[in-house]
């Protein structure tokens, strides 16, 4: 769906064509002529991982703030997912969620939770957003570098490494990943290293698809089993398209779950969420094992780089990567892409500040929120802000409750989701609920 406001400016190229790239073309192609996205990988044809995208067989749960969200930008987003064989159900009775070793109780929450693997997900975006008449998706194709203005005030354009030529650009957008060249792409321009934020995690995930052999986890969708201190493994899984299930478990700090099928099932059993181990017990295997590891989580603060050109935007894993063990990269890249949106609905004129402006806004909550857990284990290596006691142990009854209180546990999963503000957990109808610390500020 378009919705075109007034002339449109010209040429924006976006680098990366993953899901944050795909979504921010979605949005360009209303106020720019033409829209190139460019990505290093041979684009599949169908719905298939691809190696730019390493995480792409592992675990993907979008959640219901990014399915809203994408689903604002791209209409009928989710049917035509559902076409393509995804699985959508709600998000708190369809999930069994564990919190700190204990079951959340279920309850409806009327959230959708859409379950599809990451290339489904990937493909039915990009086949939309190829379909849009302005923007252009071309795979194979690498981005080795910036053209500036003279006097280096902005960026006109990229370089291609295949073929070595110049692309000009009123705008571009690097939505490459965490493996983003735009710290040395500036560094070429005389700017400064762009300051990162790390939480060193040192994280291993394996994850196998299985085929359904029948009615698993009493025909619910899937479930999770989150780390705490004092547990150093978490795994999750979920339904996926073609009557399958992807499992996904994590060790931390440096250990690696196993790969073959008895160790699996071993670990699986350290996990406080018997669901993971009933399908690796009682469903069909299929396919090989995949790992990944993720030493940190990273983001980077442009909005703190002296001379940053104008014309030049970051955005998705590029600008934060959150630890895929929350779930939320999916969704925050479309958040993102809806800041784009509205930055660029209010004018043309500095265009890049209000960007790293928004996109801040749109990470705050999501950054603190997984820090903050991770921090909770010794092991994690960051900078950990000074402690609130009466906010810790707010915190730890709200936590407590979710297994418990229906609506403390209605307000913890939309808070999960990024569709209400961790600050609405500290509301005063939930806080009331609560023993020790009523109308705690979060």
């Amino acid at each position: 769906m378009e919705h075109v406001v007034g002339k449109r400016r010209g040429r924006a190229v976006v680098i990366g064509g993953s899901l944050a790239g795909l979504l921010a073309a979605r949005v360009l192609s209303d106020t720019y002529e033409k829209v190139l996205v460019f990505d290093r990988d041979e684009l599949p044809a169908s719905a298939v991982p691809r190696r730019g995208v390493p995480q792409g067989r592992q675990a993907h749960g979008m959640l219901a703030g990014g399915a809203l969200a994408i689903g604002a930008l791209i209409d009928g987003f989710t049917p035509d997912l559902v076409s393509a064989g995804a699985v959508v159900g709600d998000a708190a009775a369809d999930i069994q969620w564990y919190l700190d070793g204990h079951p959340i109780l279920a309850h409806r929450s009327g959230l959708p939770t859409v379950m599809g693997s990451r290339a489904l997900v990937e493909h039915v975006v990009r086949r939309r957003v190829a379909a849009i008449a302005n923007v252009e998706v071309i795979g194979s194709t690498e981005v080795t570098g910036l053209r500036t203005a003279a006097d280096g005030s902005g960026v006109t354009g990229v370089w291609l490494a295949q073929p070595d030529r110049l692309v000009d650009a009123d705008l571009v957008v690097d939505a490459g990943g965490r493996g983003s060249r735009s710290p040395v792409w500036l560094g070429r321009l005389g700017l400064p290293t762009v300051r990162e934020e790390t939480v060193e995690l040192g994280l291993s995930s394996v994850s196998r698809h299985f085929r359904s052999r029948g009615r698993h986890l009493g025909g619910r969708l899937g479930g999770n089993s989150p780390a705490h201190p004092g547990q150093p493994h978490s795994g999750l899984v979920l339904a996926e398209e073609n009557d399958t299930w992807v499992v996904s478990m994590n060790g931390w700090f440096g250990e690696t779950p196993p790969t073959d099928l008895a160790g699996m099932l071993a670990y699986a059993g350290t996990l406080d969420n018997p669901d993971i181990a009933e399908i690796i017990r009682d469903a069909e295997p299929i396919g090989e094992p995949a790992l990944i590891r993720f030493p940190h989580a990273v983001r980077r603060h442009y909005t703190e780089l002296a001379g940053m050109p104008e014309g030049y935007l970051v955005m998705g894993d590029a600008l934060c990567s959150l630890s895929y063990v929350y779930g939320q990269g999916m969704t925050v890249a479309a958040l993102q892409a809806r800041a784009l949106a509205d930055v660029l609905g209010a004018g043309p004129d500095l265009v890049a500040a209000r960007f790293f402006a928004a996109a801040d806004a749109v990470l705050d909550g999501p950054w603190a929120a997984a820090t903050s857990n991770d921090l909770r284990f010794p092991q994690a290596v960051g900078a950990r802000p000074p402690i609130d006691p009466a906010r810790a142990a707010y915190l730890a009854e709200v936590r407590a409750a979710t297994a418990t209180d229906v609506e403390v546990a209605r307000a913890f999963i939309r808070v999960f989701h990024l569709v209400d503000p961790g600050s609405a957990l500290a509301a005063p109808e939930i806080a009331a609920r609560l023993r020790p610390q009523v109308g705690a500020e979060l």
